[in-house]
């Protein structure tokens, strides 16, 4: 057992992950998240298969679910009905260390219920991970393209 291995013990961990590089796949990796299994690529560019999400990809959609996540949490206590909540998230390759978020909730929010939103999103759980190394920047919408 390695020192890494010592130093994270899954029943101490809140989350955690395994992925698996096998020798015979250049790009492919088996990634394990609790009892789920997820393929993962190499961005398409320039040797990626498309058989799986990229890893960057998979941060976005790690940020998305957050944050709906943490919207639905605060419209639920607030609302009878808070209606759906879709989140898109994005970077650039020009740009990794920004990410641009639209929030689009079929409930109107005021003022104040948007920048208590805003809020609570920047102290989520992925955005506490990620840090002051990346910025999310957050915009709100009314209504969902579902």
């Amino acid at each position: 057992m390695s020192e890494a291995d010592e130093d994270v013990q899954p029943e101490e961990s809140w989350a955690s992950a395994r992925a698996l590089l096998e020798e015979t796949s250049e790009r492919v990796t088996q990634v394990h998240v609790g009892g789920h299994h997820l393929t993962v690529d190499a961005p398409p560019f320039p040797a990626g298969s498309s058989a799986g999400p990229n890893p960057l990809g998979l941060l976005m959609a790690a940020i998305a679910a957050d944050t709906a996540l943490t919207c639905r949490a605060y419209t639920n206590r607030k609302y009878t009905y808070p209606g759906a909540i879709e989140v898109t998230v994005s970077c650039t390759r020009a740009n990794l260390r920004e990410a641009h978020q639209l929030v689009a909730i079929e409930r109107e929010l005021d003022e104040h219920e948007r920048a208590t939103l805003a809020m609570l999103i920047e102290r989520s759980p992925i955005s506490a991970l990620l840090g002051p190394g990346m910025t999310i920047r957050t915009k709100f919408q009314l209504g969902h393209s579902a």
